[in-house]
């Protein structure tokens, strides 16, 4: 009965050998096969994290590209001054690198290693898709928060995406998004990066914390140069955290930016945990304090003004049973009224002007809200 070699034995074995064979000259360890793939493209996809390591000892480049996604698990021995040229325009290419093939295959601990080696944490494939893209899309949840756990993961929370201007209902597709969806917990780790305290100790008096809003609050774009669109490769915020001059909303469709807003998507996943957060609790607290506050004043003002009008209309208009005659004598209308041609000329009913006033106010305050109701219904 055969046993089958383990992982470390193999690779143990393959360090050896291409040691032996590339220790004449290092550089080799780039050399790609027929697919562009090299070395390191071949064990990352592989989730070798030893070979890894000795492909990055012998020089491997962590961040070199191959325009085909397909792997074979043989080098190619083309001379390397073929290569030079062709490698130079090829590295500027969109292309699939070692941390997209890691992301893809789910191995978190080789993520991590190529990070360590400076890996370009923001690099797009042909798809236009980063590492994080990808980990989300493949649902692999170790590799997103080895990600979002690097020192540059603003860079991979920042979408490449262009809308046009006007009114329509192409909402934002960012990476936070996507987490709060699939990786909730993933995405609480984002939000304590968007926090950081300042100062020695949390009990000093002038200790402060800045929330950086730029991910959770990305209702603003930056129109092209042409002004035909909208782009988020541009930030709308000054250093300041102000708006710069020009920057719109990606749409005139409100109802779009509110259902496709972060802290509405936490509501409808039921992400508690996200919106218990300090972070959304600060968003909160600045929408209220900055607008929120007084559009609520404003709409309770309208409604208190109603109930005043409404009581002084109903307080003050007789009723049809009770009246009164010129001296103030109650006058008893069952007895008045009980023949069929009787009258009452006796009676005094008078209204104040005040009094019409106040009977019109409230009606068209009461349709204002019911139209108000039927569009909240419609819409």
């Amino acid at each position: 009965m055969t046993q089958e070699p383990n992982r470390d034995q193999t690779s143990q074995v393959m360090q050896r050998s291409y040691r032996s064979v590339l220790s004449p000259n290092l550089n080799m360890v780039n050399l790609q096969d027929h697919n562009q793939n090299t070395a390191m493209h071949v064990v990352c996809s592989n989730g070798y994290l030893e070979m890894c390591r000795f492909a990055n000892l012998l020089n491997g480049t962590s961040d070199w590209c191959c325009t085909k996604t397909k792997l074979v698990t043989h080098l190619s021995t083309w001379p390397q001054n073929m290569f030079k040229k062709f490698l130079k325009g090829l590295k500027k290419q969109k292309s699939t690198t070692p941390l997209h093939l890691a992301a893809e295959k789910g191995f978190d601990s080789i993520v991590r290693f190529l990070l360590l080696k400076n890996a370009t944490i923001d690099r797009r494939d042909k798809n236009n898709r980063t590492a994080l893209d990808i980990a989300i899309r493949e649902g692999h949840r170790e590799v997103a928060r080895a990600l979002v756990e690097d020192s540059n993961w603003k860079n991979l929370m920042r979408s490449y995406q262009s809308l046009p201007l006007g009114r329509h209902n192409h909402g934002r597709d960012t990476p936070l998004r996507r987490l709060i969806n699939k990786f909730p917990d993933v995405a609480e780790h984002v939000f304590d990066n968007c926090v950081t305290g300042c100062g020695e100790r949390s009990e000093d008096y002038n200790f402060f914390y800045v929330y950086d809003f730029e991910f959770l609050d990305d209702t603003y774009m930056m129109p092209s140069k042409n002004g035909t669109e909208l782009l988020s490769t541009i930030n709308p915020f000054n250093d300041d955290g102000f708006l710069k001059k020009g920057a719109k909303a990606y749409s005139d469709d409100y109802d779009v930016i509110y259902k496709n807003h972060p802290l509405k998507i936490m509501v409808n996943s039921e992400r508690l945990d996200l919106l218990s957060h300090p972070l959304a609790i600060s968003l909160l607290k600045y929408k209220w304090n900055s607008l929120g506050r007084f559009v609520y004043y404003f709409a309770l003002a309208i409604y208190i003004v109603f109930i005043f009008l409404y009581t002084i209309y109903i307080t003050q208009t007789p009723a049809p049973y009770n009246l009164f005659d010129k001296k103030n004598n109650y006058i008893d209308l069952d007895q008045e009224l009980a023949d069929y041609n009787g009258t009452c000329k006796n009676a005094l009913v008078s209204r104040p002007p005040s009094l019409n006033l106040s009977k019109w106010a409230v009606i068209i305050l009461a349709i204002a809200q019911l139209l108000k109701e039927v569009r909240d219904i419609v819409c």
